[in-house]
């Protein structure tokens, strides 16, 4: 199953959305919209096009 695009489709795949905020990378400012997963983890979406976050991070390695 190909990871949804839009937020409605987010909702009926079993996403939840936990709220928005700023990364904490030191040089990163995108926004990010926090989702809880089926499975019960969390992923980070950029706000706007739903990608996940730690693809395009400039400071990925500070959270792994």
């Amino acid at each position: 199953m190909p990871f949804p695009k839009t937020e409605y489709e987010l909702v009926k795949a079993g996403y939840e959305y936990e709220g928005t905020r700023k990364c904490s990378g030191p040089t990163c400012d995108v926004m990010i919209a926090w989702y809880r997963t089926p499975m019960g983890e969390r992923i980070p979406l950029e706000e706007g096009t739903l990608e996940p976050h730690f693809a395009k991070c400039p400071d990925v390695k500070n959270f792994r």
